[in-house]
C-alpha cells in the first residue's frame, strides 16, 4: 500500500483479519478488551520489582504454547534449567505423585517423574524455546543491535508467533547518556521485526524508582527509560501487587489495562496467587480461575502413566 492515498484512485475496502494471528493470554477480562494479543502489535507490562511480572509473562507464554502458538522467551537474567523447572511446575501443578523430591542443600527441588516429563515435552513440543542472554557469545551479546539480528534468524527461521523480552533493561545495557536512546530504538527494532514477521512481541520493563510506593497504581508515562515507550505500544499492562491485604476475600493484585490501541477501556483485573501451579491467576466472582493445560492429552505417555500411576486422569 503507497503512503500517500488518493481515495479515489484507491478506495476504501472492508477490513480484513487476513493472516492476523489474536494470542489470548488465557485472561479472559484481559482478552475481551484487547481482543487478544495481535500479530504485528507491541505489548509493554510494567510494574516495580517483584510484584509480579514474570508470574504474568509465563503465564501468558504457557497459554500461547497451549493453544498452539510457538514462542520464544528471550530473557536476561535467570539460569535456564530453574526457569524450565519453574514453567514446567505451573503447567503441571501440585501434585506431589508427579514428582520426584531431591535434595538441594537445605532445601529440596521438586523434579517431574520421567512419565510426566515426557507428557510435558510431547505437550509443547518444538513451541517453547528460550535464549539466555548471559550465555550467548560475546560476538552476539556485545549490543543489542547484535542481539536483535540473532533474535531475528530465530523468528524467522522458526516460525515464532510470540517473542517475549524479559527485563529490556538488562537486555538493552549501554551507558547512562545512551540509555533512553538505545531503549528507543529497542523497541523501534521490536516493531520492526513483529511486522517483518508477523509476530507479536511483550517486552517487560520496570517502573522509574523511587516514584511509588510498592503496590500503588503507577502512570504508564512513569515507565523507565525511553518517554517513547508508552506511545509506541499498542497494549500496556501495569502489574501490582496487594500488600495491604486485609481478608481472605482480597485480591493478591491486579492486572491492569493501562493502553489499548483497539479499545479504550481502562479495567483493574483482580487475581489471586495459586499455590498449586505458583501461578497468577484471574479472579471471577470471588473465585481464582486457575488454567488448566492439555499436556495430559498427549500421545502414548498417557496409556504408560495410567498403567504406572493406577490414576485415571
Amino acid at each position: 500500500m503507497n503512503a500517500l492515498r488518493n481515495l479515489k484512485a484507491m478506495p476504501y475496502s472492508p477490513i480484513s483479519v487476513g493472516d492476523t494471528k489474536f494470542i489470548p493470554t488465557g485472561i479472559n477480562a484481559s482478552d475481551n478488551i484487547t481482543n487478544d494479543l495481535m500479530s504485528r502489535n507491541l505489548t509493554v507490562i510494567t510494574g516495580q520489582t517483584e510484584e509480579g511480572k514474570s508470574l504474568i509473562i509465563h503465564r501468558i507464554a504457557l497459554n500461547a504454547i497451549d493453544k498452539g502458538y510457538r514462542v520464544l522467551i528471550v530473557d536476561g537474567e535467570h539460569n535456564q534449567d530453574f526457569l524450565i523447572n519453574k514453567l514446567y511446575q505451573m503447567v503441571i501443578g501440585g501434585n506431589p505423585d508427579y514428582y520426584e523430591f531431591q535434595k538441594f542443600n537445605k532445601h529440596s527441588i521438586k523434579e517431574p517423574k520421567k512419565h510426566i516429563l515426557e507428557m510435558i515435552e510431547a505437550w509443547h513440543g518444538d513451541k517453547l524455546w528460550l535464549l539466555s542472554k548471559k550465555l550467548l557469545s560475546d560476538n552476539i551479546k556485545k549490543n543489542y543491535k547484535t542481539m536483535l539480528e540473532y533474535v531475528t534468524k530465530i523468528v524467522r527461521a522458526n516460525n515464532i508467533d510470540l517473542v517475549i523480552y524479559d527485563n529490556m533493561m538488562s537486555l538493552v545495557s549501554t551507558s547512562a547518556a545512551e540509555k533512553n536512546e538505545a531503549q528507543s530504538e529497542f523497541i523501534k527494532s521490536v516493531i520492526d521485526m513483529n511486522e517483518a514477521y508477523n509476530a507479536h512481541s511483550i517486552v517487560v520493563t520496570h517502573i522509574r524508582k523511587g516514584q511509588y510506593e510498592r503496590g500503588e497504581d503507577v502512570s504508564i508515562y512513569n515507565i523507565n527509560g525511553s518517554s517513547d515507550i508508552p506511545g509506541l505500544a499498542d497494549v500496556i499492562f501495569v502489574v501490582r501487587r496487594n500488600f495491604k491485604k486485609e481478608s481472605i476475600e482480597d485480591p493478591d493484585g491486579w492486572l491492569s489495562i493501562r493502553k489499548s490501541r483497539n479499545n479504550s477501556i481502562h479495567k483493574d483485573i483482580p487475581l489471586g496467587f495459586d499455590k498449586e501451579t505458583g501461578s497468577l491467576c484471574e479472579i471471577k466472582n470471588g473465585e481464582i480461575i486457575v488454567k488448566s493445560y492439555g499436556w495430559k492429552k498427549e500421545g502414548e505417555q498417557v496409556k504408560w502413566t495410567l498403567i504406572q500411576d493406577k490414576e485415571p486422569f
